[in-house]
């Protein structure tokens, strides 16, 4: 049986030196997910920074600095998530990313997120949460709601909650006043899907303990990938 951050190693491995797409002639290196195994909550980028793209792991610079005071106002610190990106190699500066470049990279998106196993996908950026609803996410609209999805990855399926949020770089180029507006709304949004998912928890655990020690067992062995047999589906 494989630990999580075993699975989540070997996992990293497979991608290492990637060249499926044309991303590989733009970034300095793979950018791997990094943080909290498992992990109730990840959060989800479009691209890596540039920062990230030197150090070749995520959870630098503006996205973490959003996320975390949204987080501090439920008790919770930024090393207990999971940070990780749509894309895993920084696109050039100015360039779009293309469908293939998303359609390359989102199934190991979707097996990195399997071996995590978050109970909240929190999304920063339109690309990211279109990809993972697997439709359009009109953030004027949808941002701050937070929604079920099936993540149907290469290991396995799971259920989840996407959050999607607006992402950092999209904040910065507003007024003052709508960056107030945006961050305060993020914060508050943020907060009150931690707050649903402990609720969600606390009712999970409570049916828990009215079942029999050997079906809690196995429940858990279903939902969570570390098993040999798991990262060779």
């Amino acid at each position: 049986m494989l630990s999580y951050k075993e699975a989540l190693l070997r996992h990293h491995q497979e991608w290492e030196g990637c060249k499926l797409c044309s991303l590989e002639k733009s970034r300095y290196q793979v950018v791997r997910g990094t943080g909290a195994v498992p992990a109730d909550i990840a959060i989800v980028g479009d691209f890596p920074s540039a920062a990230e793209d030197s150090a070749g792991k995520a959870g630098l610079g503006l996205s973490t600095n959003l996320v975390s005071y949204g987080l501090e106002m439920s008790g919770i610190s930024i090393e207990e998530v999971f940070h990780t990106k749509l894309l895993s190699c920084r696109p050039p500066a100015g360039g779009e990313i293309s469908k293939k470049q998303i359609s390359t990279c989102l199934p190991r998106l979707k097996n990195e997120l399997y071996v995590v196993n978050p109970a909240l996908i929190i999304s920063l950026g339109s690309i990211a949460g279109t990809a993972l609803l697997g439709r359009s996410v009109q953030l004027l609209e949808q941002a701050g709601k937070l929604r079920p999805i099936t993540v149907k990855a290469g290991l396995g399926t799971f259920k989840t909650a996407l959050l999607p949020l607006y992402s950092p770089m999209y904040i910065l180029l507003q007024t003052e006043q709508i960056k107030e507006e945006i961050g305060n709304e993020t914060f508050l949004s943020i907060h009150a899907a931690i707050e649903g998912l402990r609720a969600w928890q606390r009712l999970k655990g409570e049916v828990n303990d009215e079942t029999s020690e050997s079906n809690e067992s196995k429940h858990r062995s279903n939902d969570h990938p570390t098993t040999t047999e798991a990262t060779n589906r």
